[in-house]
């Protein structure tokens, strides 16, 4: 936590807080006020305020954070709990933690995404041949659509000598698209 050294300007920041921020209040300046107070308490506020901002647009889930750090603020200068200091780095480390963490996972989620949908964008073109009427033209490995138990699935299976291993199950043959390629990706 910063260290305050203008005391009349946190109490006036803290009683614009109570004062302004009700439930009827409108959600844009509750996270205008507290992005643009939140350096007056703490050192890096930049990074808190660009690791929500990363994280989320949701601006209900913006206000729960900035209604939180506010509220411990509050609890600390009303308070001669000395605790409260702990609770409140404890806290806003847990914070940019957790944003962090999710900023990765969303990173991850985002790049398996969009492998996925390569590989989709590529699978929707297949070209699909009836079986055994239209048979491949050489041996190899290939996407074929079976039919067991009047479930249709696709799966990867060889082709040898003429056949594949499930061969009574197969009606339909198509050419395995190339593996995904980060650099065609989009």
């Amino acid at each position: 936590m910063k260290k305050i050294e203008d005391m009349q300007k946190i109490y006036n920041i803290l009683d614009e807080f109570s004062e302004k921020i009700s439930p009827d209040v409108d959600n844009d300046f509750i996270i205008e006020f507290a992005e643009r107070n939140l350096k007056e308490f703490i050192d890096n506020a930049d990074y808190l305020i660009i690791n929500l901002n990363r994280f989320t647009t949701d601006k209900s889930i913006k206000i729960a954070v900035y209604m939180y750090i506010f509220g411990l603020f509050i609890d600390y200068f009303c308070s001669d709990n000395s605790a409260t200091t702990y609770l409140i780095e404890d806290a806003l480390i847990i914070i940019v933690n957790l944003l962090s963490q999710a900023n990765k996972n969303i990173k991850a989620e985002r790049e398996i995404s969009e492998g996925y949908k390569y590989a989709l964008d590529k699978l929707q073109n297949t070209q699909w041949h009836k079986y055994p009427e239209d048979k491949p033209k050489k041996d190899g490995s290939y996407l074929i659509t079976t039919i067991y138990g009047h479930i249709p699935e696709v799966i990867s299976e060889n082709y040898e000598n003429g056949e594949f291993n499930f061969d009574d199950f197969v009606v339909a043959w198509a050419e395995k698209p190339m593996p995904y390629n980060e650099d065609e990706s989009i």
